[in-house]
């Protein structure tokens, strides 16, 4: 009897020292992820119709799957060109044409950093008011999330590898 329960003593200390770090359920060797936190493709509208400010800010949070940093760290969006030709949008009763925007020149994006200790930042899409606005159509602004030397993109599922928002802004 007392020679199982040492027995059963040095396993059970066997296990706690064999399970020694193994706690950490991620290889803290790799990049960490950025993602945006809707899965879907998210769409925000806007419109200059109703104000007299000459750009409008858009807002998204930009997460990461990993730990914080002791530095500013910063990250990439690629821009979409996804305004083919002929792509219209109904609003109401009425259809617009669709036309893709153009980056410095229709918009401007904040600073893509995410700060240090921070596992998440705002992303700004700064829309202006430009003359290609005035021809009642839809300005369509598409961000994807990009990889660079800090980051990867996390994949949500085995056939997208990043998400993407997209803006769509008018003005009569």
């Amino acid at each position: 009897m007392k020679t199982r329960n040492i027995i059963l003593a040095i396993l059970l200390a066997g296990l706690f020292w064999a399970c020694d770090g193994t706690w950490l359920m991620y290889d803290t060797e790799q990049k960490d992820q950025l993602y945006f936190k809707d899965t879907y493709v998210a769409t925000r509208s806007s419109s200059f119709s109703l104000i007299l400010e000459d750009t409008i800010t858009v807002s998204t949070t930009v997460y990461v799957l990993g730990q914080p940093s002791d530095v500013d760290r910063e990250y990439s969006v690629d821009v979409l060109s996804t305004a083919p030709d002929g792509d219209t949008l109904a609003d109401g009763t009425t259809t617009y044409p669709v036309v893709p925007a153009v980056l410095g020149e229709d918009f401007y994006l904040d600073e893509l950093v995410i700060p240090a200790g921070e596992v998440q930042t705002t992303l700004n899409i700064n829309i202006i008011r430009t003359e290609k606005m005035l021809d009642s159509c839809y300005v369509r602004i598409a961000l994807r999330l990009a990889a660079n030397d800090e980051f990867d993109v996390m994949a949500d599922d085995s056939t997208r590898t990043s998400s993407i928002i997209i803006c769509r802004i008018k003005r009569f």
